[in-house]
């Protein structure tokens, strides 16, 4: 009788690699739509430019659609592309392969915090667009999926790593 435990031990592996390529094929997915008006952006920009605009002038409907690949998450200052997401979730199983297989002894915090941020951003991004004013928000499955993918992705790891030493 043969016993596997390699296979075993490795499940966390194929695990944050199957969350890892739904993340990726997510980004291709609509992760969002944002709307408003020209005649509100204009009027923005002409409170901070002192330029005039007709309020009949620009008056109709604008909606972006956003995907991983398109969109990004601004802080203060900072604009972070989505893209970030599915890098991070491509590096933190390949880490995970590389300790696996012994060819590198990856410190724990590299895959924990790969997948961190992945929650981190498409969490934020979600909660940008459900606090958006009015109806100028709506979700996509491909943030829906990317958020739930990374939180999979990061219980896994935890669960794996959570003993080990961080550095």
């Amino acid at each position: 009788m043969t016993s596997r435990p390699k296979l075993a031990k490795s499940r966390y592996v194929i695990i944050v690699s199957v969350a890892a390529t739904f993340i990726f094929f997510a980004s291709y997915m609509l992760w969002g739509k944002v709307s408003g008006s020209l005649l509100q952006i204009f009027t923005d920009l002409s409170r901070n430019n002192g330029i005039g605009a007709s309020s009949g002038m620009l008056d109709f409907q604008v909606v972006t659609a956003i995907t991983g690949w398109n969109g990004r998450l601004s802080f203060w200052k900072l604009e972070l592309p989505n893209w970030l997401v599915p890098l991070s979730a491509i590096g933190a199983a390949t880490v995970c392969w590389l300790k696996e297989l012994d060819l590198w002894d990856v410190p724990v915090i590299i895959p924990i915090g790969l997948a961190a941020y992945g929650f981190l951003h498409s969490g934020f991004f979600l909660h940008t667009l459900l606090t958006a004013n009015g109806n100028e928000g709506i979700i996509g499955v491909g943030s829906l999926l990317t958020f739930f993918s990374c939180i999979v992705m990061l219980v896994v790891l935890i669960k794996q790593f959570g003993r080990q030493k961080i550095l």
